[in-house]
């Protein structure tokens, strides 16, 4: 993963996240990480992940709020190739 896109480390990570948290009452809320956080998580600066949500976001993958992240399309994440 040390050699990835950040796109495709940043899709992997949420991707991960969303189904650890499936079918419980955490999967309603979302994932709740600091951007520093999830940043350490991929391995990259937080400005890059934040410009990477951004792109996720504009293209209906994911939504973002203040302090939560919701996968919208696993699927689509899981299999785009970055």
């Amino acid at each position: 993963m040390a050699y990835s896109s950040i796109r495709r480390r940043v899709a992997d990570t949420l991707v991960q996240l969303h189904e650890q948290q499936a079918g419980t009452e955490a999967a309603a809320a979302g994932i709740q990480l600091t951007r520093d956080d999830m940043a350490a998580m991929v391995g990259t600066a937080p400005e890059s992940l934040s410009r990477t949500l951004n792109e996720f976001k504009h293209d209906g993958l994911i939504a973002l709020t203040p302090n939560t992240i919701r996968v919208l399309e696993p699927e689509k994440l899981r299999q785009a190739h970055w």
